[in-house]
């Protein structure tokens, strides 16, 4: 009866979790696979595409302005933020966009800041296996990088 209960919570857990990591981009969770037709819905249509085909599959880019989502075989795998018209994490008070201090991430609680130079952080958030990477200019937030574990 208990390992029953179990396992009809699990998936109610995992919910729970990706919700209090409240991991989104302009309010869309992605804290699951998109395809690129779902982000277009989402974003509406890039301003700039690229598409390249190799022997290890089909790679697209989507630029909306300076940010970045990209694509491999069909599904969104890493999302780059070089200017602020999107945010991260919304759901946390507004979130977290290029601009923003540094310390914001703090304010926020976001997760732990791990320093990898003089100017680039990682950011590690409990109970999340995705990179975030930060840069940052004069303690501002340049640039955020998001890679989806596979």
């Amino acid at each position: 009866m208990f390992i029953l209960s179990f396992f009809t919570l699990l998936p109610i857990l995992s919910i729970a979790q990706s919700q209090e990591i409240g991991l989104d981009v302009n309010s869309i969770d992605i804290s699951r696979e998109y395809t690129k037709q779902e982000v277009v819905e989402a974003w509406g249509e890039p301003d700039i595409y690229y598409h390249n085909e190799s022997d290890n599959g089909i790679s697209e880019r989507y630029y909306y302005g300076n940010s970045g989502m990209m694509f491999s075989d069909g599904y969104l795998t890493t999302i780059s933020l070089s200017d602020n018209k999107f945010s991260i994490f919304t759901s946390k008070s507004g979130g977290l966009k290029v601009g923003d201090p540094l310390h914001r991430i703090s304010e926020l609680k976001l997760g732990e800041l791990i320093q990898t130079d003089q100017n680039t952080y990682n950011l590690k958030i409990e109970g999340l296996d995705d990179m975030i990477k930060i840069r940052t200019v004069s303690n501002k937030i340049s640039f955020i990088l998001y890679i989806m574990s596979s």
